[in-house]
């Protein structure tokens, strides 16, 4: 049995895609991405045949699935959840907040909390909300 995570974007997940392979150094083969016209049964609208209709990154153990929202869907990005990303490596916590704070909205900055010596909470430049913890 296992959870995913499925992200929802609005035309940009491609960019989406490319941002995080970056932030946590996912390598080629730990990524899929299948645009709507590469679909084997799509038939939907042609403005969507270049949208991501289904993609994946593999991060440590977790599969982050993406993916846009056809257009005139009524599917949304939500912001009732966070991802969290936990590592023991301070550098490696300081580099994935610098770069998934560029562009975004930091809620509560690196810090100690009760429960770890590190600790922040923010909102990527996508909207994604990111809790990330330093592992002890």
């Amino acid at each position: 049995m296992s959870l995913s995570v499925y992200l929802y974007f609005n035309g940009n997940c491609k960019e989406a895609i490319e941002f995080y392979s970056d932030v946590f150094g996912v390598a080629d083969d730990d990524r899929q991405i299948t645009t709507y016209k590469n679909a084997s049964d799509f038939g939907g609208n042609p403005e969507d045949a270049d949208r991501i209709i289904r993609s994946s990154i593999k991060v440590g153990d977790m599969k982050i699935l993406m993916a846009d929202v056809a257009k005139g869907s009524n599917l949304r990005q939500g912001n009732n959840f966070a991802l969290q990303f936990e590592t023991r490596d301070e550098n490696e916590l300081r580099t994935v907040y610098d770069r998934l704070s560029e562009g975004g909205k930091v809620h509560l900055p690196l810090q100690d909390s009760f429960f770890t010596s590190l600790f922040a909470n923010l909102t990527d430049k996508f909207g994604i909300s990111w809790q990330l913890r330093l592992e002890k």
